[in-house]
């Protein structure tokens, strides 16, 4: 699917090989391509899906990071 090929673009263009989220790639493609493209891409290997991370409670997770170097002076805050 062309779908899948522009998927694949923007993981590797954008997104650097890293996790990304599907709901990041409708402002790209429509909802429907983007559901059957990444099931495409799934199916013969070429990304890989996580599953939705929930504690105990069984209620999602919400996830961020930044990296802080700390040394004498001064202190410098990262951000992708």
């Amino acid at each position: 699917m062309p779908e899948g090929r522009k998927i694949l673009e923007l993981a590797r263009d954008k997104y650097f090989s890293l996790p990304f989220a599907k709901r990041w790639l409708s402002r790209e493609i429509s909802p429907l391509k983007i559901s059957l493209a990444l099931k495409q891409l799934e199916s013969v290997g070429a990304i890989r899906s996580y599953p939705v991370l929930k504690e105990r409670e069984n209620k999602t997770i919400a996830q961020c990071e930044h990296t802080i170097i700390v040394e004498n002076k001064p202190v410098v805050t990262t951000k992708l």
